[in-house]
């Protein structure tokens, strides 16, 4: 090959891998949920309560509280702007089925946390980073005594919320995170 042909293809190279390496650095990429990391630390505020369970709705706040601490965002407790989570309900549903005196009854049970969280920026502000309803179940085998049985379904309650906790506050900063 003659050298002028040489120096043409090598320069040829050399503009295209410029023009590549351009167009990948400039090219304009956003995440689709979340956007830029919040400005600032985030506060935590439970939404007025839809379920009536209490331990679950102390475990949602733990496990949003948790996560966000874990995430560097954790703010103070009162203040702007604010994570408001609201439990919605918590479902329970028998995980399998066994004979017992010729009975059917419960092999386990599956516990259902459905919870959804949003980021209000100032008091009245619209509420933004929605995150719909994200569901976390946990299946709990089924105790021999009734009071072994209510107190596996409260830890299993308490696991989910836990879960659920911990997604909404990894899907309002942007993480990607399962709606299941």
């Amino acid at each position: 090959m003659f050298p002028v042909k040489r120096v043409a293809a090598t320069a040829a190279s050399l503009l295209g891998l410029a023009v590549a390496l351009g167009s990948v650095s400039g090219c304009g990429y956003q995440p689709v949920r979340g956007g830029a990391e919040p400005a600032s630390r985030l506060s935590l505020a439970p939404a007025p309560a839809r379920a009536p369970d209490a331990e679950a709705i102390h475990a949602l706040l733990s496990g949003v509280r948790g996560e966000l601490g874990r995430e560097g965002v954790l703010g103070s407790p009162t203040g702007y702007p604010r994570l408001v989570v609201e439990l919605v309900r918590v479902d329970a549903t028998a995980a399998g089925i066994r004979a017992v005196d010729d009975r059917p009854a419960a092999r386990g049970v599956t516990v259902a946390v459905v919870a959804r969280g949003w980021i209000e920026e100032a008091e009245g502000a619209a509420p933004s980073r929605v995150t719909g309803d994200l569901r976390r179940a946990v299946v709990a085998p089924e105790g021999s005594a009734s009071a072994e049985a209510a107190a596996l379904r409260r830890d299993a309650s308490r696991r989910a919320a836990a879960a659920a906790g911990r997604a909404i506050a990894r899907h309002v900063l942007g993480i990607p995170t399962a709606r299941e």
